[in-house]
């Protein structure tokens, strides 16, 4: 059968890491029922705070727009490149075939 004996030292450590890792810290604001609009929140005591679109949609649009003329920029390069910054003009001969 079990019995109930006090843990070792190496057990009572491991029981409190254990519960640190397991509890979490909880907090709450109180806001009175429709005092915030609806884009608002409470974020204190009868406190209202304007929602604000999260500021990493911004950076992606950004890192789009990077990566969209980054890769133009190197389509240009490439297209020059590969003509030796010359344009190639077919001749009578070259064009009917």
């Amino acid at each position: 059968m079990f019995s109930l004996q006090s843990p070792n030292p190496h057990q009572q450590r491991l029981l409190y890491i254990i519960c640190f890792c397991l509890v979490k810290t909880v907090s709450g604001n109180y806001c009175e029922f429709g005092i915030c609009e609806e884009d608002q929140y409470c974020c204190g005591d009868n406190r209202c705070c304007k929602i604000t679109v999260p500021v990493w949609y911004f950076w992606a649009g950004v890192l789009l727009i990077v990566i969209a003329v980054f890769v133009a920029i190197c389509l240009y390069i490439g297209r020059n490149k590969s003509n030796n910054g010359y344009k190639r003009v077919l001749s009578e001969e070259q064009e009917a075939i």
